[in-house]
């Protein structure tokens, strides 16, 4: 059966930003019923003028179907015609992996709206039990993240 393995959220919190909302941002991406239950690992690197960067990260398996359906319930019509219509430019074939970048802002207001651009936050979503753009395609049309 084809399914979520892991889903990987990212991001980084600049020297500009309050860490703290950062941080929400990245939790107003999970269900509320495992917010608590999620753990995140951060590390402080320096930029190339010596300002301080937090990567924040945490890797989801147990609840990555739930996941899955709480982004679906989240992303509106015009999200998830987005989501389709750029479903190959996402996926990588090598890997079996589809990533996805949502705007921080956004996510700090309770909104799920894919970004492409920086200030983001990244979700990597690795799949099992099969490969191929079809495949995912098939998944992601069950689940209702697209069209």
């Amino acid at each position: 059966m084809f399914k979520v393995h892991e889903i990987e959220f990212i991001t980084y919190c600049h020297a500009t930003e309050d860490c703290s909302r950062v941080l929400n941002a990245l939790k107003n991406l999970l269900p509320p019923s495992i917010r608590d239950k999620t753990s995140f690992t951060h590390q402080t690197l320096h930029g190339y003028y010596g300002n301080p960067i937090t990567i924040y990260s945490t890797k989801i398996r147990e609840y990555a179907e739930q996941l899955i359906e709480y982004l679906a319930d989240q992303f509106n019509e015009s999200e998830k015609a987005i989501l389709s219509a750029t479903l190959e430019l996402r996926y990588d074939r090598r890997t079996n992996k589809l990533y996805l970048r949502v705007s921080k802002q956004e996510a700090y207001n309770k909104k799920i709206v894919l970004y492409d651009s920086d200030d983001v936050i990244k979700i990597v979503i690795s799949f099992k039990n099969g490969r191929g753009l079809n495949k995912v395609r098939e998944y992601l049309k069950s689940m209702r993240l697209i069209k």
